[in-house]
């Protein structure tokens, strides 16, 4: 009896929690059991800007309506300052000696009788602040976000909320971290002033975080998924320099150390069959060295965006191609040859291309500099809008692999 008491105990001690918790603001997260509340109804296009700011770091997302997404969304392009714009990576370790035998560390020995005055003290403060090197300017980096950085916009300007606590009285503005909140969500619309949303703490679950609308000043609680993305921006960063499918281009061409390579897919194979390319349009097979080489290419993806406005100057090209985007885009034709790159659809595994979009994607690979690194090369596109660090293996690659296909002509 004695068991069957205490689980009866444990039972009316949940329910008990429970009921209380329904009666608080920041009970565990509501999603699931009241209906969302529109905290902000933008639509994505209308979007000019978002500014997402803490107290370390800010991130900016713009809509690129030049280029469209294969979704229909325009493309976005990203700007990180601070923390958030800094390759992601391990916090380094502060070393043993800086935690152990820096004077005054908790570490460090006592000496009995060496306790500095208040005098000594404040002396040795200001010498450290002399010999402390000047603050270094906060980090900086701009780069194309893809499908999922039109993703993260859309569900952005169209947030949603668990709760609609209404206008709150200052205490409880206070109290939710909103009196001087240090993270701010600023968006810029086209036909419309803009939207601020301050935020405030995240509730008991981590769940949910306490957001206050301007104009308006009504009080939400809105989820912390979307907006964590914006702490990690180059998780969003497009690792493609092409804004369609590679494998749905109609028409590759390369130039390679004065000699040009094209290939074409041929369209009485079906994507399934495994050798479909050849240097011959009209070609009854595909060849195994044209398959090898796209494959290769394949393998191109983009490493970083370098903090450069643009190529370096003087720069020797090692390799140039040339992507023609699929005939079955909507509107396309026939390319002039030697047509800018212009705006283009969603990248990645995306096969649909925009209306009107008939221009070539051309990528430049430029030679190695020495003072550059090993392992990578710069390159930039019309999709890119600015220079890229590519493999230097990968496209080494593609130059070995293209090497057959030139010496068979």
């Amino acid at each position: 009896m004695t068991r069957a008491h205490g689980v009866l105990a444990l039972l009316l001690a949940a329910a008990l929690a429970w009921a209380y918790a329904l009666t608080r603001a920041d009970w565990w997260p509501t999603a699931g059991i009241s209906q969302p509340v529109a905290v902000l109804a933008v639509a994505p296009r209308d979007v000019l800007r978002l500014e997402y700011r803490d107290s370390a770091s800010r991130v900016v997302l713009k809509n690129d309506p030049a280029t469209i997404l294969a979704n229909g969304m325009p493309a976005v392009w990203i700007e990180a300052e601070g923390p958030a714009a800094t390759v992601e990576g391990p916090a380094p370790r502060p070393s043993r000696s800086k935690l152990t035998n820096a004077p005054g560390s908790a570490g460090a020995p006592k000496q009995p009788g060496t306790a500095p005055t208040a005098v000594q003290g404040a002396a040795q403060g200001a010498a450290q602040g002399a010999a402390a090197p000047p603050a270094e300017p906060p980090e900086h980096a701009a780069f194309r976000g893809g499908i999922f950085a039109a993703a993260v916009l859309r569900d952005l300007a169209q947030l949603s909320g668990t709760r609609d606590l209404g206008r709150v009285s200052a205490e409880r503005l206070e109290s939710f971290g909103l009196a001087n909140a240090s993270a701010t969500l600023r968006l810029e619309r086209s036909g419309g002033e803009p939207l601020t949303l301050k935020l405030g703490i995240a509730t008991l679950a981590g769940l949910t975080r306490y957001a206050q609308l301007q104009p308006g000043d009504r009080v939400f609680l809105v989820p912390q998924s979307t907006l964590r993305q914006l702490e990690r921006p180059r998780r969003m960063m497009d690792r493609e320099w092409l804004p369609f499918n590679l494998a749905d281009a109609r028409q590759i061409e390369a130039k390679i150390g004065g000699r040009t390579l094209s290939v074409w897919p041929l369209a009485h194979l079906p994507r399934t069959e495994p050798q479909r390319w050849s240097r011959k349009r009209d070609a009854a097979a595909g060849e195994p060295a044209a398959q090898s080489w796209i494959q290769a290419l394949a393998g191109v993806k983009v490493l970083d965006y370098p903090d450069e406005a643009a190529a370096p100057a003087g720069s020797e090209t090692l390799l140039e191609l040339t992507v023609y985007p699929p005939e079955s885009a909507p509107g396309a034709g026939a390319p002039a040859a030697g047509a800018p790159a212009t705006g283009a659809p969603a990248s990645g595994a995306s096969a649909t291309v925009a209306p009107g979009t008939a221009a070539p994607t051309v990528l430049r690979v430029f030679k190695p500099s020495r003072k550059g690194d090993a392992d990578q090369v710069r390159a930039v596109s019309a999709y890119t809008r600015a220079p890229v660090a590519l493999s230097l293996p990968a496209v080494q690659a593609v130059l070995d692999q293209a090497r057959p296909l030139l010496d068979l002509r």
